[in-house]
């Protein structure tokens, strides 16, 4: 949970002072300039994940997930840290950017195995008829680490000047990312235990538990990416679109859009805990259907209410799209965990994780904004999301007798 906190801190923190970063790192006569290479440099980290899913996969399959967790909080820490001292444009010229770029590059190879990891070894070592609701709280970090983001971001506009926050305020949260990581560090060192057992793997790297999880268990890889395209593009359309959503083509007030945001995360937060416990009471395979299905008949009417300039309107509207998103992750988590045998389960979640978050997660906001942009109106973003809860639907039926009905059934053991 702390070692995904720190994750969606440092999304927080990068997304709040990015048009500081912007002119800091790439000066420019043309302010939408400096925020777009400031945006583009965040986007670098989402290319470097998928190569990060293999290097850390691959750790975990043959060193353990423990010596996994803990380098990748290590390399997560390091470039949090490094941002918040790093010389600006004006300081050292062109190699400003050139080295947060390569900061952002190695946050984005941690990140690659930092979430699938953490739920891989807690998944495995929950007793069996916790492992939904163990399992949801890597989730439940996301929210935390978000959370304090905003927070962070809050408290240094609120009690330092607007000069004094663009000359130096800025650092601060960055540094305090240094707190989070220190605590992650000490927890996994000290006080965490190996959930599994590696075999003697006397091939090259190359050939290892990544490659093996493509060529023998490719049809397990294609079922996670497909499940995963309502929970990822759920988010980040619920999440991370919406408030631009709601202040650039709904026009509320961007004060009020940042307040629905944090008010629906916190219950985002206790809910995916929640999904948890339903899939060990209920089983994981009928609340990951019942919840996608719920979130297509819900997806344009929740829209709908939010697309009437009224905060009340679209508090509720953001609200009943997080009732089935949020239980739905909760219990993703431990499902994607599931699908894989042991010897690749790191390895193929990670890869499958991060592919299908790139391409049916990240693009969401993307496509959505062409979408309204093209004529296609205002309802665009229910579109989106409609197809993604379709992909997820028809994947889980096709995946159903690969799902373990309960968490407790680790049917991926035997295969």
């Amino acid at each position: 949970m702390v070692g995904n906190a720190l994750e969606w801190y440092d999304f927080a923190i990068y997304g709040y002072f990015a048009a500081t970063i912007g002119f800091k790192f790439f000066p420019s006569d043309d302010p939408a300039a400096s925020i777009i290479a400031s945006f583009s440099v965040f986007a670098v980290g989402f290319v470097a994940r998928p190569v990060g899913a293999v290097l850390f996969g691959n750790l975990g399959d043959r060193m353990g997930r423990r010596r996994a967790l803990i380098v990748s909080i290590l390399v997560m820490a390091g470039p949090t840290t490094l941002i918040g001292v790093l010389p600006t444009y004006d300081d050292i010229g062109v190699w400003a950017p050139v080295i947060l770029i390569a900061l952002r590059l190695l946050q984005g190879l941690s990140v690659g195995g930092e979430m699938t990891g953490a739920i891989t070894l807690t998944v495995e070592a929950a007793r069996a008829t916790r492992r939904g609701v163990t399992g949801s709280w890597s989730y439940f970090g996301v929210g935390v680490g978000f959370l304090l983001g905003s927070g962070a971001g809050s408290l240094v506009t609120g009690l330092l000047d607007a000069a004094a926050v663009a000359d130096w305020g800025w650092r601060i949260p960055f540094l305090c990312g240094a707190v989070i990581a220190l605590c992650g560090y000490v927890i996994r060192r000290q006080a965490l235990s190996e959930s599994y057992q590696p075999p003697d793997i006397d091939v090259p790297w190359y050939k290892g538990p990544p490659r093996e999880a493509i060529t023998s268990h490719g049809r397990q890889m294609i079922q996670a990416i497909g499940i995963s395209a309502f929970s990822a593009g759920g988010f980040y359309l619920t999440f991370v679109y919406l408030t631009t959503y709601i202040t650039r083509v709904v026009g509320d007030p961007k004060a009020d859009a940042f307040d629905i945001n944090t008010i629906n995360m916190v219950v985002y937060t206790g809910l995916v805990v929640v999904g948890g416990l339903l899939g060990d009471r209920f089983g994981i395979r009928w609340v990951l259907l019942v919840t996608t299905v719920a979130g297509l008949i819900v997806a344009w009417p929740m829209f709908w209410l939010i697309d009437h300039r009224d905060p009340v309107l679209s508090f509720l509207g953001q609200f009943g799209l997080v009732l089935f998103i949020a239980p739905f992750s909760g219990v993703f988590a431990t499902t994607m965990a599931l699908l894989f045998p042991p010897n690749v389960r790191m390895s193929g979640f990670s890869i499958s994780y991060n592919v299908g978050l790139a391409a049916l997660g990240g693009t969401t906001p993307l496509i959505a904004s062409y979408l309204i942009s093209r004529d296609a109106g205002d309802m665009a973003p229910a579109y989106v999301l409609i197809v993604c809860a379709v992909i997820t639907i028809a994947t889980i039926i096709w995946a159903w007798r690969d799902l373990p009905v309960r968490a407790s059934n680790d049917m991926s053991a035997s295969r």
